[in-house]
């Protein structure tokens, strides 16, 4: 196992810029850390919210076995294009909830069916989340050694739970999602361009992973304007539909006021 993870959480067989044991963090953004960029958040639909009352409903009183053929009746409409990336991914955001009480039911859920994907993502998911909160949202270098620890802790609990959802089902694009996530922690650009390979092999015009790769692009991830342009004229290429385009657009609209902004500081 530990092969895999070669730096702190991360260090993923996909990746040939991982660290070796002992190198130096290098972390994809060292600025304050706000959960998720506020362009890049998509709104869920009512409908989503819906489902995430009905989901915490199930997950709160131990219907595991209702709760695990619901989640994974998504992943199957998802795989048989009766339901979009977006509102997968937007469905499977009620697992960002961090509660403590919910570790024993993520757990207990995993125990009873060890091979189903939805309780491996929602595992997974939580732990991410976990790791988001013991980072904190502090400038890189006035975070304490302890919350770092905990942070990777939480990354490869989750990664584990990753890499075994991975191989449950055909068309894992959460987890793809969920890993360049991960993956933005740490800055691993390669690993991120692996994860986008893989989740447009499988879905080719996939959008939620090409839109977590647009926001390592930007210059607060490491990334530039330029990087963000070309990627958007290659997405649109690829035959995204233009309502997804441009999200891709406001997506750059936002980093040239950001650096406008930043260009006075």
């Amino acid at each position: 196992m530990d092969a895999l993870f070669a730096i702190g959480a991360l260090a993923f067989a996909y990746s040939a810029e991982a660290a070796s044991p002992g190198q130096q963090r290098v972390f994809g953004y060292a600025g304050p850390l706000s959960p998720i960029a506020a362009g890049f958040n998509i709104p869920n639909t009512a409908g989503e919210t819906q489902l995430h009352m009905e989901v915490s409903t199930l997950l709160a009183t131990n219907k595991y076995d209702e709760l695990d053929k619901k989640m994974n009746g998504l992943q199957r409409a998802y795989e048989n294009g009766s339901l979009s990336d977006l509102n997968l991914m937007h469905i499977f955001r009620v697992f960002y909830n961090i509660n403590p009480i919910l570790e024993e039911k993520y757990d207990k859920w995993v125990v009873l069916y060890p091979k189903s994907y939805a309780a491996r993502m929602a595992r997974g998911i939580y732990q991410l989340h976990l790791a988001m909160a013991a980072r904190g949202t502090d400038v890189i270098g006035h975070v304490a050694g302890n919350q770092l620890t905990a942070m990777d802790a939480h990354l490869r609990q989750a990664w584990i739970d990753y890499k075994i959802a991975e191989g449950l089902t055909s068309k894992p694009i959460v987890t793809y999602y969920a890993m360049a996530s991960a993956g933005q922690f740490e800055g691993l650009h390669k690993l991120e361009q692996a994860i986008l390979t893989k989740a447009n092999h499988i879905d080719g015009t996939n959008f939620i992973v090409r839109y977590k790769y647009m926001e390592t692009l930007t210059t607060r991830w490491g990334g530039s304007l330029q990087q963000m342009v070309e990627f958007r004229n290659q997405v649109k290429n690829d035959g995204l539909p233009p309502e997804q385009v441009h999200l891709f657009d406001e997506a750059i609209s936002d980093e040239v006021k950001w650096l406008a902004q930043h260009s006075k500081d």
